[in-house]
């Protein structure tokens, strides 16, 4: 857990979020207790989580739609033999 701003923690939230395939949050998946334990104000916290959740999110879809491309290609190779 980041305690100087949200970043890592909305980039580590987004990441599963997507990598999960579930429905990306309009709030970047926050909780009111990330900004209750952070160190710097929520603004700069909520922001910051924000940026890294969305960050996060379009990576874990990416490296999931790479896996889902090549377990089909895997497939139709297998069932061309």
């Amino acid at each position: 857990m980041s305690y100087t701003n949200g970043f890592d923690d909305g980039y580590k939230k987004g990441y599963e979020d997507a990598y999960k395939k579930q429905k990306k949050s309009s709030t970047g998946g926050f909780g009111i207790s990330e900004i209750l334990r952070s160190c710097v104000s929520p603004e700069v916290y909520l922001t910051t989580f924000t940026e890294g959740y969305n960050k996060g999110f379009d990576n874990g879809m990416f490296l999931f739609n790479q896996e889902q491309s090549l377990k089909k290609r895997v497939d139709i190779i297998l069932n061309a033999n």
